[in-house]
């Protein structure tokens, strides 16, 4: 089955349901394939995630088990209230 008629088929079987959930899901695939969450971001935001990388590649920052030895005391008390 060629592409053009796989598109008539699924577009087919679109029109016919009345399953909404079904619908949904499909609408939230397409628009999962049309965009890029990158391009949603601004430019602060996108200029901030650079600058991390950059960071962690220069090895600057920290992994999960250096930060939760260093706020293990703030952690326990904060998830304690």
């Amino acid at each position: 089955m060629n592409a053009d008629s796989l598109k008539i088929k699924i577009a087919q079987k679109v029109l016919n349901t009345n399953d909404t959930t079904l619908i949904k899901q499909l609408d939230a695939v397409m628009k999962a394939h049309e965009t890029d969450f990158w391009d949603e971001l601004t430019a602060e935001q996108q200029a901030s995630i650079t600058r991390g990388k950059a960071q962690i590649k220069a090895g600057k920052g920290l992994n999960t088990e250096e930060v939760l030895s260093k706020y293990k005391r703030w952690l326990t008390v904060l998830l304690s209230r």
